[in-house]
């Protein structure tokens, strides 16, 4: 997201994506792991990055040829590094033939969106806090940056959701896996022994249903719940720490989840190995959840479609299991 608002957000940048380039996000923590073609062919082409240490991260910038020939690969941020490199690699490519990417997928590593289940749009920012002042244009980038993750609601909860009960399960997937400081980089997340207090409760809104009753458009069984809830989340040692409230509405169409809204507001203070630098002391962390639009065909679209991070541990995120390893 960071790169989206600074090197991304460049006319020319875009313009040489867009007509020059197949442009391709992925997640290096699955494709470093993963034990099939995809994975080899992406292993293949960063092992080609000049410099490239073993237990580097292989973060970074690659343009590759569809054979799976590196032409330029780097790990820096900025507009002009990022313009001169592709330009480079315009020059030094070559038409070939692409690899064929054959054989099973690595199962270990499949996040599909589990059937029947909701995607909800997550979005943070820090909205008050003691910044240093900002030096250039990307650490103003930084202190006013707005990360975005996906939270996934499963088929059982959406039913309790349905039945006016808020899920404890859900609960604690929101404080552990989303009550996060993501706006500057990969944070850590909550374990379980962390979670305080994570108390969400829902309530039925009678004037939804007054001014609904018999009204026009309006779904037959829609039906609106109103959340107020507390998360408390802390480490051992207190130096992270999180205390909100959290409320909003969930609305049904009949059995159909048609809206997803919560905020959550508190007090957050410290960072991790790669959020560093929060702001000083206390500061202000707002999240906000809201139902991933649909198009009129059903189909998400490819943005909602990315995992959450947290489901990296698939079943510590669903609540099979407790804790990660």
């Amino acid at each position: 997201m960071l790169d989206r608002e600074s090197s991304f957000a460049d006319q020319d940048v875009i313009e040489l994506l867009q007509r020059r380039f197949v442009p391709v996000a992925l997640d290096v923590w699955y494709e470093e792991r993963r034990q099939d073609a995809a994975g080899e062919f992406f292993r293949k082409v960063v092992a080609q990055r000049a410099g490239l240490q073993p237990g580097q991260t292989t973060q970074g910038f690659y343009a590759f040829g569809p054979d799976g020939t590196l032409l330029e690969g780097w790990n820096h941020r900025g507009v002009d590094r990022l313009k001169e490199r592709l330009k480079a690699a315009l020059e030094e490519w070559k038409p070939s033939v692409a690899a064929a990417l054959t054989g099973a997928v690595d199962g270990r590593f499949d996040r599909t969106l589990p059937a029947g289940a909701a995607v909800v749009d997550v979005r943070a920012r820090i909205t008050e806090a003691k910044w240093p002042k900002a030096e250039d244009d990307f650490q103003r980038t930084l202190q006013q940056a707005t990360s975005l993750d996906h939270l996934w609601i499963v088929r059982e909860e959406v039913a309790a959701l349905a039945s006016g009960t808020f899920p404890p399960a859900l609960a604690r997937r929101i404080a552990r896996f989303h009550c996060i400081d993501n706006t500057r980089g990969e944070p850590p997340l909550w374990e379980p022994t962390e979670v305080q207090c994570c108390d969400v409760v829902l309530t039925p809104d009678p004037q939804f249903r007054r001014s609904s009753a018999g009204a026009s458009g309006t779904a037959a069984g829609a039906t609106r719940q109103l959340v107020d809830g507390t998360v408390t989340l802390a480490t051992a040692d207190g130096k992270r720490r999180y205390s909100a409230r959290i409320g909003g509405i969930i609305e049904f169409a009949g059995a159909e989840l048609a809206r997803f809204d919560l905020a959550v507001r508190g007090t957050f203070e410290g960072g991790g190995d790669y959020t560093r630098d929060p702001p000083a002391g206390e500061f202000t962390l707002a999240i906000v959840f809201r139902l991933a639009q649909r198009a009129k065909d059903g189909t998400l679209p490819p943005a909602a479609q990315v995992p959450p991070q947290g489901a990296r541990w698939l079943d510590d995120y669903l609540g099979r299991v407790s804790g990660r390893e």
